[in-house]
């Protein structure tokens, strides 16, 4: 007997290509580098001047947010650091009292102009 030839495999359909995902489906990151771009960009600085200065800015924030200091920027925002007590808690699954410990936590107040900014519609 003659053996029998087995069929050949069916190609797998292709799944259509996913067309161009729109800005909004994926929020974009930006880091120091994409901001340096700007200034360089506007200011005509070089990207290593650039970038130096946008890493100085946010490492004296930061500083500044250490220390318990307000950050206030005229149109953005102000950052404020706020101290957390300790406090007694539920676990929700079995009702029994927790100790949350004391924390800091950093908070952000968007200014007046950057919120309506933010809250347009896009075109």
């Amino acid at each position: 007997m003659a053996a029998k030839k087995a069929a050949p495999a069916k190609a797998a359909k292709k799944a259509p290509a996913k067309a161009a995902s729109k800005s909004s489906d994926k929020p974009t990151r930006v880091g120091p580098r994409h901001l340096a771009e700007g200034i360089v960009a506007t200011y005509e600085l070089s990207k290593k001047d650039a970038l130096a200065i946008v890493t100085g800015v946010f490492e004296d924030v930061a500083k500044r947010l250490q220390k318990g200091e307000v950050i206030a920027i005229s149109g953005f925002g102000r950052f404020v650091v706020r101290d957390r007590a300790a406090r007694i808690g539920r676990n929700p699954q079995t009702g029994e009292a927790v100790k949350i410990p004391a924390k800091r936590t950093l908070r952000f107040t968007p200014a007046k102009p950057l919120k309506e900014a933010v809250m347009k519609k896009k075109k």
